[in-house]
């Protein structure tokens, strides 16, 4: 695993994506609870990219589709109140940090275990 921190550079994230298979861990805006951590396959994701709010992804998911659309995956999203400009995370993200590192750990593992995610 290649962990490429790219935060609102597109450009040098797609540069790094060579592979056929990346995650995508982004913050996302959809209404869920905050805190949350949801998944869908990049290719849903490609398509419904409108319906949810990514800081950073929506822009690198639709230049996959352009530039890498070969490239089959994950995006993993982990639901937050807000988007601003304070330092650091929320009360309800501080305390539930613990959590969202296992869920993340556990979803990426159980995507490089399963070729056929969907």
């Amino acid at each position: 695993i290649e962990v490429v921190m790219g935060e609102t550079d597109t450009a040098y994230c797609l540069s790094h994506i060579e592979e056929d298979r990346v995650i995508i861990v982004d913050a996302a805006i959809s209404g869920r609870q905050e805190g949350q951590v949801w998944k869908m396959p990049i290719e849903q994701a490609i398509k419904d990219c409108g319906r949810a709010e990514h800081q950073h992804g929506a822009s690198l998911l639709a230049e996959l589709s352009r530039y890498r659309p070969w490239v089959n995956g994950l995006l993993i999203c982990i639901e937050i109140r807000a988007v601003d400009f304070r330092w650091g995370l929320s009360r309800t993200m501080e305390e539930g940090l613990p959590w969202i590192c296992r869920t993340l750990v556990e979803m990426i593992n159980e995507f490089r275990g399963d070729t056929d995610y969907a």
